[in-house]
Parts: C-alpha cells; sequence; structure tokens
C-alpha cells in the first residue's frame, strides 16, 4: 500500500508521496516511491514495488521530455516486468500502479497519466487533468480535497494515510510525505513532513 497523490493546474503539478514500505525481513523502513527524469522535468511515482521504479526509470533514461516518455511507457512498462519476473525476491509483479507528471508540449499544458496492472493481462493507461488521489475511499466524500498549495497537499495527505491505517493498520503507508512540484523548466522535491514513525 502506497499513497500517491496529484493536483494539476496547466502549468504546475504538485506530486505527494509517501516512503513507508516493507523490508525483505518483513520490518517498516523507507523506501523511494518517487524519482525524477531530471533531465526531463518528469516525475515518476509508484504504487507497487519501489525496484520496479528504479527500473523503468532506468528503461526511461533517453527520453527527452514528457512526450517521449509516454510514447516509451508501454514498451518500457513491458520490458521492466518481463525483467524482473525471474527475480525470487520480487513479488506480485503485476500489481504495479505508476503515475507520470510532466510538461507536455503536445498538449500545452502539464500532464499526468496513470499506468495500472492488476495482473498478467498488462497495463491500462489513464490520462488525470485534474486531481488524483491514491488510496482514496468513496465513503471518506469529496470535500476538501482539491490542494492549490504544499501545505493543503500535506493536510490531505497526511488525513488519507490516518484514514487508511484506521482501515489497514498493518499497511505500509506512511512515514514520511514528499513533495514534488513540477513545472514546464522546474521540478522541486521537498519534504514536507513525518506521518508515522514505524520505521
Amino acid at each position: 500500500m502506497s499513497l500517491v497523490d496529484v493536483w494539476m493546474t496547466s502549468q504546475k503539478a504538485m506530486v505527494v508521496v509517501d516512503t513507508e514500505g516493507l523490508g525483505s525481513d518483513g520490518r517498516y523502513t523507507e523506501c523511494s516511491k518517487l524519482l525524477t527524469l531530471s533531465h526531463a522535468n518528469v516525475v515518476m511515482a509508484i504504487r507497487g514495488g519501489d525496484l520496479f521504479l528504479h527500473a523503468l526509470t532506468t528503461s526511461l533514461r533517453s527520453a527527452a521530455g514528457f512526450d517521449e516518455a509516454e510514447d516509451d511507457l508501454p514498451a518500457s512498462l513491458a520490458f521492466v516486468t518481463e525483467s524482473l519476473k525471474p527475480m525470487p525476491h520480487v513479488t506480485e509483479i503485476h500489481k504495479q500502479e505508476v503515475t507520470m507528471v510532466g510538461y507536455s508540449r503536445s498538449r500545452g499544458s502539464m500532464c499526468c497519466l496513470v499506468a495500472q496492472s492488476h495482473d498478467e493481462t498488462g497495463f491500462s493507461f489513464q490520462e488525470i487533468t485534474d486531481l488524483y488521489l491514491s488510496p482514496w475511499d468513496a465513503s471518506w466524500g469529496q470535500e476538501g480535497i482539491h490542494a492549490r498549495s504544499p501545505g493543503q497537499a500535506h493536510a490531505i495527505a497526511a488525513e488519507q494515510v490516518e484514514r487508511t491505517l484506521t482501515m489497514l493498520p498493518e499497511a505500509p503507508v506512511g512515514g514520511r510525505l514528499l513533495l514534488a512540484e513540477v513545472t514546464r523548466d522546474d521540478c522541486r522535491v521537498s519534504v514536507l513532513g513525518r506521518v508515522t514513525t514505524r520505521g
């Protein structure tokens, strides 16, 4: 279980992730669920395996920008999935959710693309134009979920972690909240704060 939130305008995106994961020994630890293709000004986040994200980012390293990364994404997802299948410590290889955010020159605006895989049939793709909160339970309602500042993003994500852990106390979600602020020409990553201390 991981948290990935995205708030979009045409000129800016805020991406928030948590850092809590489970180590191979079953203990809570911190891991990187957000990486950047810094030369392309693209942010990649994952709900799934951090090793999958590292391999995918490496596979996309030659993309010049968001549009090129988007074009290469389906083949890169298939390649990484096949490459990691034989590794004995990689579990649930077909359960991955990858979020890619950056400025699309072809669209003339910021763009968010979510690729989800639940089984061996592969990935489905969804373009996000406003906001994306994952996980989000419908019973939590739709009020107060639009963030326009890092402070609002922090408050929403912290509440999300709290509600998720109420429903699933052992879920690896929490640690620190990281924020990537992405514009056409810039990407800044910062720490919003710590929400759990189980590691």
